[in-house]
């Protein structure tokens, strides 16, 4: 049963503390990683978090993200989740969870799912004849079946209000039956893929924002403040959220300042 129903004050001190605890795990298995997204620009702009979001990411080269699943990191408050060993998981990155806490009303999310910080690995890849032609199409694949999913999880959402409860079990129950196959295919094809790129000309995030970075802007490492903590950030991050956001430090419309969530989280 859900506990008491968080702020989103108290989701980002939560969210902070899952962020503390994976870089002490990076510190202790020398593994490197950086703020991401949403989460540098808030270190930049705001020295921590967008005020109107919750949301943190960190990215993680391919060779230290591997590193990182192969802990299976569980000590009973804080898991590392990812598809390959994570039951019922089938979200297209991994994601560290506080077991502390519950996710309500995502209907992508499972019962054990509790906040969080996502890590996205970052893959080499090179752009030349028919590894063009596959990395396109699994850009393609990957963007059209998280489209899906998206937007059936926010009908979900908006449709519960209308359901039954054991109506909301059977819609999830099909919605994870007919969306997890094709994502874990091509999960296993893109790792496949992955495993080959050693070296390249382009870092890929292919889930996310489906971006490709220049290799040299990710080879210098730093450190930022946020809230109060120092964190590790690449020194091109000029560069990565200019790509990212163009004009990156004038925020947006006070109408377009919303979180991009849309669940209700809760202390056990």
């Amino acid at each position: 049963m859900a506990g008491k129903e968080l702020t989103l004050d108290e989701m980002k001190a939560i969210e902070l503390g899952i962020l503390k605890k994976f870089d002490s795990i990076c510190k202790e298995n020398g593994l490197k990683y950086s703020l991401a997204y949403g989460t540098m620009l808030g270190a930049i702009r705001h020295k921590g978090f967008i005020p109107w979001d919750d949301d943190i990411d960190v990215f993680m080269k391919r060779e230290d993200y591997e590193k990182l699943l192969t802990l299976k990191y569980d000590d009973g408050d804080f898991e590392v989740k990812n598809y390959r060993y994570s039951k019922n998981y089938y979200f297209l990155y991994s994601k560290m969870v506080d077991k502390r806490t519950s996710i309500c009303e995502d209907w992508r999310a499972e019962k054990d799912m509790g906040l969080f910080v996502d890590i996205f690995p970052l893959d080499y890849c090179n752009f030349d004849g028919e590894g063009d032609k596959l990395r396109a199409q699994m850009e393609s694949e990957s963007k059209r079946i998280d489209r899906k999913v998206e937007i059936a999880g926010i009908l979900g959402h908006k449709m519960s209000h209308h359901m039954s409860l054991s109506l909301r079990y059977i819609v999830k129950f099909l919605f994870k039956l007919f969306t997890l196959p094709f994502r874990r295919l091509i999960l296993k094809k893109i790792d496949l893929m992955h495993s080959k790129d050693k070296s390249g000309n382009y870092l890929v995030q292919y889930f996310g924002c489906y971006t490709f970075f220049k290799p040299e802007l990710f080879d210098k490492p730093t450190t930022c403040s946020f809230e109060g903590y120092q964190f590790p950030i690449y020194s091109e991050y000029d560069k990565i959220l200019t790509q990212c956001y163009g004009d990156y430090m004038t925020p947006p419309p006070v109408e377009k300042r919303k979180s991009i969530h849309w669940y209700k989280a809760y202390s056990k």
